[in-house]
């Protein structure tokens, strides 16, 4: 949604009629003053039909800020689930450091095992060389001396029965030792291939597990990114409500304005009605005055002719040709506009310019900026102020509505540091309406702007004028 200053209420015509001089034309007739009346009732009804639409208007806006504010209310609690999983995925992923951590550090722990075991396998293998030695070496004794009859003789070689009985142990425990030596190697070949089986298993065993976890750290990594990447949009999304309520709410208080604006219009035209049938009464009474003069003057000719008759010699009755004397109808010449301030050098033309605030390019400027401080600013020509409120971009403003040669004008006056005229006061050209300043959001220093608008004011500044054009 794009930020604009939506309009406020056109500006009604206030059309006053008094004989004050100076403050516009007096009606010549009755008849001017009834063409008048019945334009200050349509302006009337013209109002009320605005009235009507800004009452809807408000509405429509009410139910829009409603709707958006339900919408950022919807978008807090999905950001809301958001931050949850986002603090779930951030603590599982923490979690998933710590294992692959620990895992690592056990795959370590499993590495020194395997060089232990490596250790322990170059012992292993170097007592099964040995063994190894040591068996082919009684393997070959046994052989070289007559293999086992070598025991036999042995035990037939012996003296005594004692001495067989001793023989018989020596024999076996060599054959026990050779059984034992042979055992030996057995359990250690075994031992070995078992130990190098187990740390293999484990080792694998470990270097999958580190794999499944850290296929699950980068899983949760994506879903980490995916719901920052959900995060940022509802940021977004949260902005742009935000700015769209900001926009409403600017609306709103704008229409607000407007509101106001039309009723301090409807008390103009009240009292602007109120001196038009004032008026209307005095021009009837003068107007019947005129005629009772006519009708006694009419009937003193009358009766002037009918005694000139009767006595043709006499003549100090006058020649009763003298013409009676009409009504003159004046016209006050209100004049041109002046500059509202001492100071003509301006600052800011009228026309397309880079806004000073916003930096955008082409922005219509709808009036004239003038370089003065906290100066004395003028009505700058005969009128009725109808709006001394401030307005939006422009602070404290005054509104005058003016009637030159029975055309109707409008003159506004922002950034006003103060204002010494208010609602339906009348003013004359050169009156003291208020001093320069910096009020208002689009003031970038002290200064007056001043708008000339060629009819109704209204929000659009649909007929804004060059003030140049119309200034001395």
């Amino acid at each position: 949604m794009t930020k604009q200053f939506l309009g406020v209420c056109s500006m009604a015509t206030l059309l006053i009629f008094t004989p004050i001089q100076g403050i516009t034309a007096s009606a010549n007739t009755v008849n001017d003053v009834e063409d008048e009346l019945k334009e200050l009732e349509e302006e009337q009804a013209e109002l009320n039909k605005k009235r009507g639409n800004i009452e809807s208007k408000k509405g429509s806006t009410d139910e829009k800020l409603n709707e958006n504010e339900s919408k950022q209310t919807v978008v807090e609690d999905e950001m809301d689930v958001i931050d949850d999983e986002l603090t779930t995925t951030l603590n599982n992923i923490s979690d998933k450091e710590t294992e692959i951590a620990n895992i690592k550090t056990e795959i370590t722990d499993l590495g020194n095992q395997i060089e232990e075991l490596d250790e322990d396998i170059d012992d292993l293998i170097e007592r099964i060389k040995e063994r190894d030695e040591l068996l082919k070496e009684r393997l070959r004794s046994i052989q070289e001396n007559g293999g086992p009859s070598q025991y036999i003789e042995v035990l037939f070689g012996s003296q005594s029965f004692s001495d067989f009985i001793s023989r018989s142990t020596a024999v076996n425990k060599i054959m026990d030792q050779d059984v034992k030596i042979m055992d030996e190697q057995t359990a250690d070949k075994e031992e070995l291939e078992n130990n190098l089986v187990l740390v293999q298993d484990k080792k694998e065993e470990v270097e999958d597990k580190k794999e499944e976890v850290e296929l699950q750290k980068e899983e949760l990594v994506a879903l980490k990114s995916t719901l920052d990447e959900q995060l940022d949009e509802k940021k977004v999304l949260m902005s742009e409500l935000e700015i769209e309520y900001e926009e409403l709410d600017e609306y709103k208080l704008t229409l607000e304005e407007e509101q106001k604006i039309v009723q301090e219009q409807e008390a103009s035209l009240a009292k602007a009605k109120e001196v038009a049938e004032n008026e209307k009464e005095r021009l009837e009474q003068l107007a019947k005055e005129e005629e009772e003069r006519k009708k006694k003057e009419e009937e003193e000719r009358k009766k002037r002719e009918q005694e000139a008759k009767n006595n043709p010699g006499d003549s100090s009755g006058g020649s009763g040709d003298s013409t009676p004397s009409e009504p003159q109808n004046v016209t006050n010449n209100v004049g041109t506009f002046i500059w509202p301030t001492t100071s003509t050098r301006i600052t800011s033309s009228y026309g397309h310019r880079v806004h000073p605030v916003t930096g955008q390019v082409g922005k219509m400027h709808h009036g004239i900026d003038l370089g003065v401080r906290q100066q004395p600013v003028y009505s700058s020509a005969p009128g009725v102020v109808f709006s001394t409120s401030p307005k939006t971009g422009y602070g404290n403003t005054v509104l005058i509505t003016h009637i030159i040669d029975g055309k109707t004008y409008t003159t506004l006056y922002a950034h006003l540091e103060s204002v010494s005229v208010s609602p339906g006061q009348v003013v004359s050209q050169g009156d003291h309406i208020g001093t320069s300043g910096n009020t208002g959001g689009s003031s970038t220093g002290y200064h007056l702007h001043f708008e000339i608008h060629d009819g109704m004011w209204n929000g659009a500044k649909s007929n804004s004028k060059n003030p140049v054009n119309y200034l001395p």
